[in-house]
């Protein structure tokens, strides 16, 4: 049995069950689903669910702020399972110095890619190399900050809902971020509201370690870096130190070292603007203005979110600290994975984070716009998020 047949199980015999989800053989059924495709009618249809995984690329041109004249192309992917019609969509953020392949990681994607398995639930994925990330053009490091990031990523939710992007208008677009990707997603949906429909942040709290205090000892210019010193990038482009990513963004007992090999190959950039917006919206409440439900999604050992007032061990410590950060409206739910540091997506137990987040997304947003979400929001806000099952026969 792989690893991450096992995370499934663990994930599922902890959380309650629908009456449809009693037995053993089912839960293989989902496992079977979940990882290999095979035809089990659970959210997505027979005839979606015995489909490839269909990607295609897309670039599209943006301007970083209203009114603008210069255009810059932002290059995306999207993937589904069968059609894309009245499917919802999942706008994929990366994370500082991480572009679109920490959401479909090429090394064993069966674990760690959540494109595929968010597709395995029937969503559509948009998957976006940031402005100034990989394929995406790369204005000056100074101009690119987390609000022209959600300027940008609010053009590309636009397109998405005119059918500028796959040919189909999505009714339905949710944000799902990652590290600084979150604080994007929160400016997009506080700034933009009615762009989206919910909200996933992970490796995001309103808190910052102290004792990651000077960034300097983990970040240089990117230009002194062999992995980008020829593409002419200015001084306002940053990167990773080698060798310092395992510590930074891991758990390492529960980390393949070849993961972390691979990420230290793949890595990208982040620039001095972004850094120096995130100084203010650490303590930020414009939070205060989402009106969708919100997902917080953060691994028990994290080097960076974790610890001072934060204590990641107690969901009920993240909870209080989080608490003031949201409104009613946003429904805000948390859910901590254990054995896991920055990077939810590239340890062992990724699937135990995938299907916590899709689960919720499947009850609060929904897969397809001609189908309700299963769950409004309960009275007893906020609170810990325990995923349940959903199965249609």
């Amino acid at each position: 049995m792989k690893d991450a047949e096992r995370e499934i199980i663990m994930e599922i015999k902890k959380n309650p069950f629908t009456e449809s989800l009693k037995s053993l053989s089912t839960i293989f059924l989902l496992i079977a689903l979940f990882l290999f495709g095979t035809p089990v009618n659970i959210i997505a249809t027979d005839t979606q669910s015995q489909c490839p995984l269909s990607c295609q690329i897309y670039t599209i041109p943006v301007m970083l702020t209203p009114g603008e004249i210069t255009s810059y192309d932002v290059v995306g992917t999207l993937c589904t399972m069968g059609s894309l019609e009245n499917k919802t969509v999942q706008v994929l953020i990366s994370g500082a110095t991480y572009g679109h392949v920490y959401w479909d990681f090429p090394y064993r994607p069966w674990r760690y890619s959540y494109v595929r398995m968010a597709a395995r639930f029937g969503y559509a994925t948009f998957n976006i190399d940031r402005i100034g990330i990989g394929a995406s053009d790369h204005p000056s490091g100074a101009e690119i900050n987390v609000d022209v990031n959600a300027y940008v990523v609010h053009q590309i939710v636009q397109a998405l809902r005119a059918g500028e992007i796959g040919g189909v208008a999505f009714q339905r677009v949710m944000l799902v971020g990652h590290s600084l990707g979150s604080y994007i997603s929160i400016a997009v949906a506080s700034q933009f509201q009615g762009d989206v429909d919910g909200v996933i942040l992970t490796g995001f709290l309103h808190n910052v370690n102290p004792e990651f205090d000077d960034p300097t000892n983990y970040f240089y210019p990117a230009n002194l870096d062999p992995h980008f010193s020829g593409l002419g990038l200015d001084d306002n482009y940053f990167t990773t130190v080698p060798g310092v990513r395992g510590d930074l963004f891991y758990y390492t007992p529960n980390t393949e070292q070849a993961v972390i090999n691979m990420d230290e190959e793949t890595k990208e950039t982040a620039t001095t603007g972004e850094f120096a917006s995130l100084e203010d919206l650490v303590t930020s409440t414009d939070s205060l203005l989402i009106d969708v439900p919100v997902l917080i999604v953060i691994g028990r050992f994290d080097y960076i979110i974790c610890g001072g007032d934060v204590d990641c061990s107690d969901r009920f410590s993240v909870i209080n600290h989080e608490q003031p950060f949201f409104s009613p409206e946003a429904c805000f739910r948390v859910s901590i994975v254990p054995n896991s540091g920055h990077d939810l997506n590239l340890h062992k137990n990724a699937p135990r984070a995938y299907i916590r987040m899709l689960f919720w997304a499947n009850r609060h947003v929904g897969t397809v716009f001609n189908l309700p979400a299963s769950c409004d929001c309960p009275q007893n806000q906020p609170g810990i998020f325990r995923s349940h099952i959903s199965f249609r026969p």
